[in-house]
């Protein structure tokens, strides 16, 4: 990881409350080792996450979490971010062409491939910060770390790893 990203992971807990209530909370307790106990979490009108601290701007970031971990990234320099982090599931193999072109299909098509093209593209689009851009409109690299948006905008694969059964990837403005 580069100087320009702090990122944060916490376990969920898995217990008998809702899932949503074990995500939220594993959010807050992120939210608070990122940024101190007086940081609140809150949603832009476009439903992106964000977060208040007192006393300073609010911070560049972007939020993820699966069934078992959530995950945080704050950008140091203030550049757009984004993170997602996910498992494998065999729907991803049905929904390809809504989110892969031909060529990409050709390099991503194997189940851990899909996954990795999956939480790229997730973490583009937060990094994008464009409501509503098409996971067509991202185009994953065949070689190299540059993932290319359809406006031109270039972003830059800063992590993308395997880790406890989890695909987590990290982009950022190139």
């Amino acid at each position: 990881m580069t100087d320009n990203y702090q990122l944060f992971i916490e376990k969920i807990e898995s217990d008998s409350r809702p899932r949503r209530i074990r995500e939220n909370l594993a959010v807050g307790r992120l939210v608070r080792r990122a940024f101190g106990d007086g940081a609140r979490k809150y949603n832009l009108p476009s439903g992106a996450p964000a977060v208040s601290v007192p006393g300073r701007l609010d911070p560049v970031l972007s939020i993820s979490h699966s069934e078992t971990y959530a995950v945080l990234v704050q950008s140091l320099d203030g550049s757009p971010v984004g993170v997602d982090i996910e498992t494998f599931r065999p729907a991803l193999r049905k929904v390809m062409p809504k989110f892969l072109n031909d060529d990409e299909a050709a390099v991503y098509g194997s189940d851990d491939g899909l996954l990795s093209a999956w939480t790229l593209k997730e973490a583009a689009y937060k990094a994008a910060g464009k409501p509503g851009l098409s996971l067509l409109d991202i185009h994953l690299p065949l070689s190299g770390d540059i993932i290319t948006l359809a406006d031109g905008r270039r972003l830059r694969i800063v992590e993308s790893q395997f880790r406890e059964g989890h695909r987590l990837s990290l982009v950022a403005l190139a």
